[in-house]
């Protein structure tokens, strides 16, 4: 049985949470960073802040996800009119691209200045998104150096800084933020898989067992191509997968455990193929 109304929210995630309602009075541009593997469920704290800025989708990891899964949503997105980038973050050419879109879609804020009589003022800019989706790895390409640590893990950006990009823009950088309860046993997969929450917040077995679903309904191929064989339960992926690794316990029995959680890192990683 999958567990529900998942708890994770440490004493600075609730801190966090407040600074971001805070600032989002100060800034004009919002850039809400997305995962492409699971779209819906990593803009899901974002959606509860009410914004009256300008904003930015950003949808990253690319590499990672199923073409014609973001494809889809890329078109679905543009038709609301939500200004949109997508891409990998560690492409060269990332920052300048977001860059100019910020100054794209701030534009109608110098001009109102401007018609006022004022000098154009830097745009301000906050970045938000959940946990280890690459909000600083894009800081660090904006930047064009190493301004905040990177770390592949959820929560490793916990204080606020402003970083000028250049004389008409500064970058506000912020923790990633989670709600307290996620209200579906879906949301809290999707967000284990793309490594936002830590895999001990959930079973490991129910994880696997979800992540089992979703491939043999979806990817049947990439999961044959895994372990090289075709399987139809997750007890003969977690098996074969043991035997090709050589994961064994005392007595020689299997080590499905071991084999399971591997099964999810390597998902994790992009090891097993592009999937959304």
């Amino acid at each position: 049985m999958i567990q529900k109304n998942i708890h994770w929210y440490p004493g600075h995630m609730k801190k966090a949470w407040h600074q971001v309602q805070e600032r989002l009075a100060q800034v004009d541009v919002v850039i809400e960073v997305v995962d492409a593997r699971a779209i819906p469920t990593s803009r899901y704290q974002a959606l509860e802040i009410s914004y009256k800025q300008f904003r930015i989708l950003l949808i990253v990891k690319e590499d990672l996800a199923d073409p014609h899964v973001t494809a889809q949503w890329v078109t679905k997105l543009k038709e609301v009119g939500l200004p949109l980038l997508h891409g990998n973050l560690h492409h060269r050419r990332i920052g300048k691209v977001v860059l100019d879109k910020i100054k794209e879609v701030a534009k109608p804020l110098h001009l109102k200045q401007i018609s006022k009589g004022m000098k154009p003022q830097p745009i301000k800019v906050m970045i938000v998104g959940v946990p280890n989706v690459g909000k600083s790895t894009l800081i660090n390409n904006l930047a064009n150096k190493q301004k905040v640590n990177t770390e592949n893990r959820p929560g490793s950006t916990r204080g606020q800084q402003w970083i000028a990009l250049d004389k008409d823009v500064l970058l506000l950088d912020t923790p990633g933020v989670l709600p307290p309860v996620y209200t579906t046993d879906v949301q809290g997969m999707h967000l284990a898989l793309i490594h936002a929450i830590r895999l001990d917040i959930l079973p490991l077995d129910d994880l696997g067992s979800y992540l089992f679903t979703m491939m043999h309904r979806d990817y049947p191929q990439l999961l044959a191509q895994y372990v090289k064989q075709s399987v139809e339960t997750k007890e003969e992926l977690l098996r074969s997968l043991a035997k090709l690794r050589g994961m064994k316990q005392l007595h020689d029995t299997d080590d499905l455990e071991r084999a399971q959680l591997a099964f999810i890192q390597d998902w994790q990683r992009g090891k097993i193929g592009a999937m959304s």
